[in-house]
């Protein structure tokens, strides 16, 4: 069987830059707050509810949604100064 193998160049380029937005997501995600990143990682990771999370971790749902969307604006806010050229 003779294949032919396409091109590599674009699909890495593509590839590279997925492992380099996760290795940000996750650099900046170290950053945070414990608890945000908690929240963050429960919800996002293990795909929990803000009410399972508020159970899981012993505290009101209220706080879990400002875990949340406080983590979220500081990871906005990092990804994009880690984006943005020098």
């Amino acid at each position: 069987m003779d294949r032919q193998r396409a091109s590599p160049v674009a699909g890495d380029r593509g590839r590279s830059a997925q492992v380099m937005s996760y290795v940000e997501i996750l650099h900046a995600l170290c950053d945070l707050e414990r608890v945000d990143r908690t929240a963050l990682r429960l919800i996002y990771w293990r795909g929990l509810t803000q009410a399972q999370v508020a159970h899981e971790l012993a505290l009101p749902q209220g706080v879990i949604g400002q875990c949340v969307a406080r983590g979220m604006r500081e990871l906005a806010g990092r990804l994009s100064a880690a984006s943005s050229p020098d």
